[in-house]
Formats: C-alpha cells, structure tokens, sequence
C-alpha cells in the first residue's frame, strides 16, 4: 500500500499527539467522573460489559487493549463496588467469565450524559464528516500497529 505524502509530519510528533489527546480527554473524563467515584478507566471496562457481557479476563483486556495485570486491580474494585461480579465458566470451571452487574448497568444509564458532554466540548467546531474521518484514520493507526507489534 501506497503512504500518503507525509511532507511536515514527523512520526514522534503524531505519537505525541496522540498520547496528549489520550491523556487529555482521560483528564476530562476522570474530572466527569469524579463527583461518582469513577474512574475513566472502571467506567471503559463496564461500557465494554454493557456490549460484551461475560467476557473472561483475558478476552476483555484483548477488547480494550490493556494488559491483563494492569486489568486485574480494576476489575477487583468494581467488583468490590457491586458494579460487576464474576462467575466460573460453566463448560471451564479455570475461566472466570465477569458480568455487568444491575448496580453497573444503572449507574452506566445514570452517568453516561456525563461523557456525552465531555465528547461534545472536545469535538465542538469539528464537522460531523471531519468526526468520522477522524475515527476511521485512528483506526487504521490502531490496526497498523497492532499488526506489526510483533516485528
């Protein structure tokens, strides 16, 4: 595949500003979620629950693209909070399946409007067509780099 011009680009500088938007919207969600005791990071892996109940550990850090330690402290606080709980496997009794709890589905209908709102002071003045080239190009990012981690 063909690279677009990429006169006045430089890969760090892409890399930088990624990370600084990762950050930043993390910040913002963090400051949303703080009157809740929630953190951006809790509030992701019961967004993803809410689509993907009862993933096992393994599948869910795949589907957020987080390490399984890193995963492990999060998931034992919600679960501790009463927002997820985990069930052994029924065919494989080693797999612990997690599950969004009635308490995790509540509070995600609650506490959504909140990262709506986020979304929308971080994308005001940026068309509709812009959003959506924006959203396919960082997804070709993500593919690109998760196809050659391992080179």
């Amino acid at each position: 595949m063909e690279n677009a011009d990429r006169t006045g680009t430089d890969d760090l500088q892409i890399g930088n500003l990624l990370r600084r938007a990762y950050r930043t919207h993390a910040r913002a969600v963090n400051a949303a979620l703080q009157p809740v005791r929630m953190t951006a990071q809790s509030f992701v892996v019961l967004d993803s629950l809410s689509s993907n109940n009862g993933l096992d550990q393994t599948a869910l850090s795949r589907e957020l693209h987080v390490e399984k330690a890193a995963l492990t402290s999060t998931l034992r606080q919600l679960i501790n909070d009463g927002f997820i709980r985990r069930t052994a496997d029924s065919e494989d009794g080693r797999r612990q399946l997690v599950f969004l709890t009635k308490k995790g589905a509540d509070f995600l209908v609650k506490n959504r409007p909140k990262l709506h709102h986020v979304r929308d002071r971080a994308t005001a003045g940026i068309s509709a067509a812009d959003l959506r080239k924006l959203v396919l190009t960082l997804e070709k990012v993500i593919v690109n780099i998760d196809t050659h981690l391992d080179e």
